[in-house]
């Protein structure tokens, strides 16, 4: 079994979801999860390390090298609804965007 194989069963565990609402709670196929523990050395894409690694609380980093901090993402629709709209924006936009939650944060009075 490959340390990737082992850091997503561990986070499905932790997470307590079976590999196909994992799979289908990221919007990948049924059975993806199914398929990878199968026949690991088929290895598996970054866009569906990226759209799994949410669901389970941690990144995409730490799934592939286990040496990332096991960053645990919220939970919730408006951070994955963020999450899409930033993939697609190009990198100047990325920037802004960027920018302008800096300059949120900044005149948030509870910080």
């Amino acid at each position: 079994m490959t340390e990737l194989v082992k850091r997503i069963k561990c986070k499905l565990e932790e997470c307590e979801f079976s590999p196909r609402a994992a799979s289908l709670k990221a919007g990948l196929n049924s059975h993806f999860l199914q398929k990878l523990f199968a026949d690991p050395s088929k290895g598996v894409s970054t866009t569906s390390l990226y759209k799994l690694a949410p669901v389970l609380q941690t990144s995409v980093e730490w799934l592939v090298s286990g040496n990332a901090p096991e960053v645990v993402f919220c939970e919730n629709s408006s951070f994955s609804e963020l999450v899409d709209i930033w993939r697609e924006l190009s990198e100047a936009r990325q920037k802004e965007l960027l920018d302008f939650a800096n300059f949120l944060k900044s005149r948030d009075p509870s910080e």
